[in-house]
Formats: C-alpha cells, sequence, structure tokens
C-alpha cells in the first residue's frame, strides 16, 4: 500500500471528515480512504483513458472528429483576435 501524507488541510475539512468518519464507524484513516477509493473509482468511469496518438495514427484513425473545414475556420477565427 502507498502512503500519503496531506498538508494544510483547512480546519472545517478536517472537522467535516472527522464527523464523516464517526458517523460512518470507520477511523479517521479508513474514512479518507474510502473517499479517496470513491472518487478514484468515479474518475476512473468518467474519464477512460484516451488511446495514444501514435496507435491512432498507426490504425488510420482520425485524431479529431472535426472536419477540415471545422479546423480552418478556427484558425481564421484565432488569427483574427491576434494582436499584431
Amino acid at each position: 500500500m502507498n502512503q500519503m501524507l496531506i498538508r494544510s488541510v483547512k480546519p472545517e475539512t478536517a472537522d467535516t471528515i472527522k464527523k464523516m468518519a464517526k458517523s460512518n464507524r470507520r477511523s479517521l484513516t479508513a474514512e479518507v480512504n474510502a473517499q479517496l477509493d470513491e472518487i478514484a473509482a468515479r474518475y476512473r468511469q468518467e474519464s477512460p483513458p484516451k488511446e495514444p496518438i501514435l496507435s491512432r495514427l498507426l490504425r488510420g484513425k482520425p485524431l479529431t472528429t472535426r472536419t477540415q473545414a471545422e479546423i480552418d475556420a478556427e484558425v481564421r477565427a484565432l488569427r483574427d483576435e491576434w494582436e499584431y
């Protein structure tokens, strides 16, 4: 298992986590671990890892779903915003 040291926790945050731990009948460490596990699981579900660009290129997959015309229009719009 890895260890983490969390510094500069706001007092109100620490108090809230202590209350959560007590209401869930867990130690402070167990409560923090449970919360971190939940956050990490949610992140993994919502943000699956993206396929590396090189493998997409080698398999002939486009890097974007935008058309060339859309990309050109965006570049033109950005150029118009630049100050010379």
